[in-house]
């Protein structure tokens, strides 16, 4: 117990206290304002049991068993801590220091999902166009609302990254059981890099489409190969980022991929040259039964059979 101006305090009995003095301003705590002559129990809340009391001139603390600080008496200037600014005559909780996030504002949309986890508070932004917006925060502090606090331009906006937009222009040049092919790439990235491009073909004019196993490309070309030869196709392609997958390409022109032909053989002995000397032939008949095959002279004796007419 510590002694006071006009108002001496006992230390508790079995967790009670007990005060008598002045109590002009409440600061005996037995719920009135009248002097007492001779020692009155302080009229503690339900169930509290103090460790602890300490005397002002015009106020008292205690400390509870439950680790909460209780007030009473003059209350000037704030000076109870209990968030108001009056003199309670029995003992008032004071607050406590624990400061809770109640609202956040990005401009004028309110954040949605407010969770605290340990000492961190989380919220999640509302949709919004791109740019920076102010931050006001909601909070109390003890459980007793506070002013609002503004963050200038405490968080911006960005653009939402999407799939990639539409490759255009795909090419297809037909080979032996293969097909390289090349396209543009989008001019909208979603922005996210482009990772890679996926591509499918089909046999029935684009009603049906069939992936490719060997035909993912991180650039805007590919071989596809395992095709058939003699069998019309057409492809597709769509491009590929971090969030997924964009919108297929229109068809490519059909193409059908078929063997590299043959060389034409040349004559041999005093055979039959059949078409020797006709349109699109290697061979060129000379004078004298001589032939020219691509700037050489082959000189011969020719049977008349072999003879061009």
């Amino acid at each position: 117990m510590r002694p006071s101006h006009g108002h001496p305090r006992a230390i508790r009995i079995q967790w009670r206290i007990y005060s008598w003095g002045y109590n002009g301003f409440g600061e005996i705590g037995d719920g009135s304002n009248v002097t007492r002559a001779e020692p009155v129990e302080v009229a503690l809340p339900g169930g509290v049991a103090v460790t602890g009391v300490s005397a002002g001139d015009h106020h008292s603390l205690a400390l509870g068993a439950d680790e909460a600080t209780y007030a009473w008496g003059s209350g000037g200037f704030g000076a109870l801590g209990t968030g108001e600014i009056s003199s309670p005559s029995s003992p008032v909780q004071v607050l406590s220091l624990d400061v809770s996030v109640t609202s956040v504002l990005f401009g004028e949309d309110p954040g949605v999902g407010l969770v605290r986890t340990g000492g961190v508070w989380t919220v999640i932004a509302p949709p919004h166009s791109a740019g920076a917006v102010d931050v006001v925060l909601g909070w109390t502090l003890g459980g007793v609302a506070q002013s609002p606090l503004t963050l200038s331009d405490g968080f911006a906006f960005l653009d939402p990254v999407t799939v990639p937009g539409v490759p255009g222009d795909v090419v297809a040049v037909p080979g032996d059981g293969e097909a390289a092919l090349s396209w543009m790439a989008p001019g909208d990235d979603g922005g996210a890099a482009i990772t890679g491009y996926q591509v499918e073909c089909s046999t029935d004019g684009g009603a049906t489409w069939m992936p490719f196993a060997d035909a993912v490309s991180e650039s805007a070309a590919v071989t596809v190969t395992g095709l058939e030869n003699g069998t019309a196709y057409v492809f597709r392609v769509r491009a590929v980022n971090s969030v997924g997958a964009g919108v297929w390409s229109g068809a490519s022109a059909p193409i059908t991929p078929s063997a590299a032909p043959v060389p034409t053989e040349p004559p041999s002995g005093d055979g039959e040259l059949a078409g020797t000397g006709g349109a699109g032939s290697p061979w060129l008949p000379m004078a004298g039964g001589a032939l020219l095959l691509g700037g050489i002279l082959l000189l011969g004796v020719l049977s008349r059979r072999n003879h061009v007419r």
